[in-house]
């Protein structure tokens, strides 16, 4: 009987993948070990209150950034009076 782990042990590491290798040379997962509920719940919390954080940001940023430009394209438009020209000059197609 031992004899059929220890070969089927064997198998598992000759059919693992390359990533699967590297990663247990840097750390052999524990195959009994198991998070508890609070952990997972409080890693999952954690996840979800970082992603809407970079998600508000990034849109946060979008938003202001677009708001200069338009701005500044608005400003340009007026002074130099391009606005009406390019748009009587697509009416006239």
């Amino acid at each position: 009987m031992q004899d059929f782990e220890h070969e089927a042990e064997l198998q598992k590491k000759v059919n693992s993948s390359r990533v699967k290798q590297f990663l247990d040379s840097i750390y052999h997962w524990d195959d009994d070990f198991r998070f508890t509920s609070m952990a997972t719940c409080t890693y999952t919390v954690a996840f979800v209150f970082l992603y809407y954080l970079a998600c508000t940001l990034v849109f946060l940023y979008i938003s202001r950034t677009t708001g200069h430009i338009s701005f500044v394209r608005y400003y340009i438009e007026t002074t130099f009076n391009i606005g009406k020209k390019i748009f009587s000059f697509e009416l006239e197609k």
